[in-house]
């Protein structure tokens, strides 16, 4: 008697969504990113700590350049992140902060105004779809940049999150030094 096997079927997502886990916020700034962040925490009470730059392709170039990244961790399940890619890729003119994790509606909105409020440097603030149904090309590659921009984020936060950890159990890097052993003389 033959056995019957199921069969698995892998249906791939058509695209990546980041909706979920991901807010993405453009802040129109004068400033450059090291002294918006430092702004953001003097004016917010923020914390926002400049970490390991962020790898990314820049297509003009075609080639990986280095992006500057600061970041904040208000809680344990929540990490906020502010770059200023304008540097790196032209489509993107606004610095952005990246909210990733379950960080409350109600906390967003009150942050988004406490960063609307500051207009003696902040020319606009606006929240950015992370999908979209429009037609117009120039939005769609701005939305699909900013996606690969949270790709990478996503691989490096799990980096800087392990080495934090890393720093905590006071783990360094292993290395192997080579032991001599005495052994005592004894008759045989």
């Amino acid at each position: 008697m033959k056995k019957k096997t199921k069969r698995i079927k892998y249906i791939p997502s058509q695209e990546v969504s980041f909706e979920k886990d991901y807010c993405v916020i453009g802040v129109s700034s004068n400033l450059p990113d090291y002294k918006l962040a430092w702004s953001l925490n003097e004016k917010l009470d923020a914390k926002f700590d400049r970490v390991e730059a962020l790898e990314v392709f820049d297509e003009q170039k075609n080639a990986m350049s280095e992006l500057p990244l600061f970041m904040w961790n208000p809680y344990e399940t929540v990490s906020y992140f502010l770059c200023q890619p304008s540097a790196a890729n032209s489509l993107f003119n606004p610095a952005l902060i990246i909210i990733q994790g379950s960080e409350k509606e109600e906390n967003i909105n009150s942050f988004i105004a406490r960063i609307e409020a500051l207009t003696e440097f902040v020319s606009f603030v606006e929240t950015i779809p992370l999908s979209t149904n429009s037609r117009n090309k120039k939005q769609k590659d701005y939305i699909k940049s900013i996606n690969n921009l949270i790709s990478e984020l996503e691989i490096h936060a799990v980096s800087l999150k392990k080495e934090d950890n890393d720093d905590a159990l006071g783990i360094r890097e292993k290395r192997i030094t080579p032991v001599k052993l005495r052994m005592p003389n004894r008759p045989i």
